[in-house]
């Protein structure tokens, strides 16, 4: 007897089963899926330009390489590329571990801020290739997974020969010289690329995640194991699907879409409305391109059909019967008919290709009308570009296996058009949203959060981190007042989320000192405060240390004593050179080494006014001199901490003379916070220089800042240089150095942008045409635009009176709440600060609750 509800045959059927129907076999060591098939396919992620800072010129240009990099393939048959773009939301805000009161406050509300927004969306990009073996070597690939009819298993068991010799039969040989080839080819196409694009190859772990979350919906990262070998469709078809409409993947309802009419004439990204959607969605375009001679023929046949089709049947019979034309014809298959005579001759001239075209989309919702919304959303923005879309049915499994990468055979619907038209309806533009995870930090400091979170528009935030690599050097331009100390004062407390990072602020009028006085950091006044250096005490004594490190030290100083004299116009020459070496053998052996030893051991006579030149020229900067109650102190009181800043405002109004050493002095010093000594790990360390024009352009900086700026990327030292003069710093000697060290630049809202001059100014720090523009159209305080190699973006820093409040000095509040608890007591002031300006809101009539902090005081337990 046949009980329906106990009969689970039916569930044993290994068709009803989702692996068998999936295209993947595994994963080989050079990054290649094998398909089931015999194909391979390998797969890259890819950034494209934004829409946003980019000329129509540029993205044109994109779409130009993508027709010529399909034409290439398509000289030899079997090949398929896919484009992919996940459209996803992203996780909680990444929070990071703080050490100091200010900076886990700012952390805090910048979460919140960020919730408060609601949901907030990231797209990824990717472009796999798929390439059919030949059809020998398609055998030989396809016996891993197939019985081979002559081979008996049995038998193979019982005898040993001959499973060596069915074993032999599997050449793999020439399958391996082929994946070689296949790797190369695609190397080639997307190496071409770099130039315009950001690319990277995705690696097994990496192609193994990315293959599941195709099929599960779930994006997470899988580690591929190395030591163990497994059919791919195992792991990754573990989510229960149902066919029903729309269909179901585990607990989520999937409509499936499918574009299927194509307007008159098309243009690069004419999809982009697609990013800037507030929604999840997956969006795959599959093209088949066809090589040359096959397209002719395509091209042919359809010229026939429509020449065919000019004249009706009658027509043709009347025609006859007359025995002449009675010049009645169809024109619109006159039409497609010189349509494909045009095709045929642009096919000739090598234009372009054909190519079968399949395009679809899905979203997803775990309730049915969620699901139906969203749907009815892609369709009407699919509309709103010109193209048919159908939300499918019947054929719904059909047209979501035509979304797996690899799978050339599901749901081809097979519309015929040109490479061209191909590369224009695929994704080309992006909102790029930076690193999510910082792989450098993560190496240095053990925590891979991005440096700062902050917001673009349509809800993709911006991640930003300074570092290309291990290159973290960046250089900020903008006019005044466009919010150039708000951002490198946010960026000094988002800094400090990092374990150990040193946070030092080389600053003009202490744009700095609220970060400091709340998170407990030091700011000292060289010229005002009295603070003192003693330059020679990095003068070894040659008993004390290694040859090389006496050498070292001996060189510094030397270098320290000729910026002096070029900082009173002192031409030094080799005699000169030779002198002061000399000299400071002798000061390295006394127990006093002040400017003031040296300046008693240098004997120097100059040949044409017979004085001692180089006495002369550190006179100033010795004992009872200008600057000597700075640079000749016994001992230098200027304490380190891993958070401080050094004002120069007080030493420029001095004089600019007094600048320089000082800078190169401080420098020297300060490299006591990132030498460590071996075996420890290396902190790292963010050095900002405000208004660092100033002081950099100065000659002796030009020409060692180089080599400086190499020695610190090696010691994890990231130098953020901001400067107002973006014409003075195209025009000096230093832009070469600033374009090649400086990988990253961040320019503030500048609506002067367009002006010719500086306008060329900014085209030689390389912003486009379409940059600048972008530029001079941001608002002051509000934008900012973010430029390196891995991607440019425009985006706004998300502050609120909170934060502004703990990063934006105002030096009469800061003078009250010292007054009270004392200046550079170390003491976390950044209550204080808040208490102080909600005080402030209060008189001036502003809402003192847009600064309320107790609900932080009662978390403090998780700080």
């Amino acid at each position: 007897m046949k009980i329906p509800f106990l009969d689970m045959f039916q569930f044993k059927e290994p068709l009803n089963q989702l692996k068998y129907v999936s295209p993947y076999a595994f994963i080989l060591e050079s990054n290649i899926c094998l398909l089931k098939n015999g194909a391979l396919m390998t797969t890259y992620q890819i950034e494209y330009p934004d829409l946003e800072s980019s000329s129509a010129n540029d993205i044109a240009a994109v779409a130009a390489l993508f027709n010529r990099s399909i034409m290439t393939l398509a000289q030899n048959e079997g090949w398929a590329i896919f484009f992919d773009v996940k459209r996803i939301k992203t996780k909680e805000y990444p929070a990071g571990t703080f050490d100091n009161l200010t900076g886990w406050l700012i952390d805090q509300r910048r979460a919140e801020n960020f919730e408060k927004f609601g949901e907030h969306y990231t797209s990824k990009y990717y472009i796999s290739f798929v390439w059919q073996l030949p059809n020998d070597l398609e055998e030989k690939g396809n016996e891993i997974f197939f019985k081979d009819s002559d081979i008996n298993k049995k038998n193979i068991k019982q005898n040993k020969q001959t499973k060596k010799n069915w074993a032999q039969k599997r050449d793999l040989k020439a399958v391996q010289e082929n994946c070689n080839r296949f790797l190369d080819d695609c190397d080639k196409i997307m190496g071409a690329m770099t130039n315009k694009l950001w690319i990277h190859h995705l690696d097994k772990s990496e192609l193994f995640s990315y293959i599941k979350s195709c099929i599960s919906l779930e994006e997470e990262k899988l580690i591929f194991p190395d030591d163990v070998f497994f059919f791919l469709d195992n792991y990754i078809c573990e989510k229960d699907v149902q066919t029903s409409m729309p269909l179901k993947i585990g607990e989520y309802y999937v409509p499936v879409m499918t574009v299927n009419d194509f307007p008159s004439m098309s243009y690069p990204a004419i999809f982009d409305k697609l990013n800037r959607t507030m929604q999840e969605y997956r969006w795959t375009t599959r093209f088949i391109p066809l090589s040359r001679d096959t397209s002719l023929k395509e091209a042919d046949k359809y010229q026939n059909k429509y020449l065919a089709k000019r004249k009706s049947a009658m027509t043709a019979l009347t025609e006859n019967f007359l025995g002449s034309s009675i010049g009645k014809e169809n024109q619109g298959a006159l039409a497609m008919a010189g349509e494909a005579s045009q095709i045929n001759e642009d096919l000739t001239m090598e234009s372009y290709v054909l190519g079968y075209y399949t395009s679809s989309l899905m979203c997803w919702d775990k309730k049915l009308e969620g699901a139906k919304i969203k749907s009815r959303k892609l369709q009407q923005i699919i509309r709103s570009c010109g193209f048919g879309v159908k939300e499918e049915t019947l054929n719904n499994f059909q047209a979501w296996q035509g979304m797996w990468p690899g799978n050339v055979y599901a749901n081809n619907r097979r519309p015929l058009i040109s490479s061209e038209t191909c590369s224009n309806i695929i994704p080309l533009s992006s909102a790029w949203q930076g690193n999510a995870e910082n792989d450098f930090t993560l190496e240095t400091c053990g925590s891979s959060t991005p440096l700062c979170i902050c917001s673009t528009s349509y809800g993709t935030p911006f991640f930003m981190n300074l570092n290309v690599r291990d290159v973290g050097h960046t250089f900020v331009f903008g006019p005044i007042g466009a919010g150039k100390s708000t951002l490198l004062a946010l960026l000094m407390a988002q800094a400090t989320k990092y374990k150990d990072a040193n946070v030092i602020c080389i600053d003009k009028q202490l744009s700095s000192r609220a970060f400091m006085v709340g998170s407990g950091g030091v700011y000292v006044e060289p010229g005002k405060d009295k603070v003192a250096f003693q330059p020679l005490s990095e003068l070894k004594s040659p008993d004390e240390c290694s040859p090389e490190e006496y050498n070292e030290s001996l060189l510094w100083c030397q270098q320290f004593i000729e910026g002096l004299l070029a900082q009173q116009n002192i031409d030094c020459t080799a005699t000169m050179s030779k002198t002061i070496t000399e000299a400071l053998r002798l000061v390295s052996e006394k127990p006093t080494k002040d400017l003031t030893t040296f300046q008693q051991y240098v004997t120097y006579q100059d040949p044409k006014t017979g004085e001692n030149t180089i006495r002369l020229g550190i006179e100033p900067y010795c004992a009872g001199g200008q600057f000597g109650s700075i640079f000749d102190a016994d001992t230098t009181t200027l304490n380190l901490s891993k958070r401080m800043t050094i004002e120069m405002g007080s030493l420029m109004r001095l004089s600019e003379k007094a600048v320089a050493p000082a800078l190169f002095y401080i420098f020297r010093y300060l490299e006591k916070l990132w030498n460590v000594p071996t075996g420890e790990r290396q902190p790292l360390t963010f050095l900002f220089l405000d208004e660092a024009w100033l002081y950099l352009q100065h000659p002796i900086f030009a020409s060692f800042i180089q080599e400086w700026l190499r020695t610190l990327r090696k010691k994890k030292v990231f130098c953020i240089f901001a400067t107002q003069e973006v014409s003075a710093a195209s025009k000096s000697s230093l832009k070469e150095t600033i374009d090649q060290q400086c990988l990253t630049k961040i320019y503030l809202a500048d609506e002067s942008a367009q002006n010719p001059a500086l306008a060329r100014s900014y085209s030689e720090f390389g912003l486009t045409d379409s940059e600048i523009v972008a530029l001079s159209n941001a608002q002051m305080k509000h934008d900012y635009y973010f430029k390196n190699p891995l991607g440019c973006r425009m985006f706004s820093l998300d502050l609120d009176d909170f934060q502004l409040a703990l990063i934006s000095s105002d030096h009469e509040l800061l003078d009250h709440v010292e007054a009270q608890y004392g200046k550079n007591t170390t003491k976390e002031l950044a209550f204080e600060i808040l208490e102080a300006t909600r005080q402030k809101y209060i008189n001036i009539g502003k809402d003192p609750h847009l600064l309320d902090y107790e609900k932080y005081q009662e978390m403090l337990g998780a700080y």
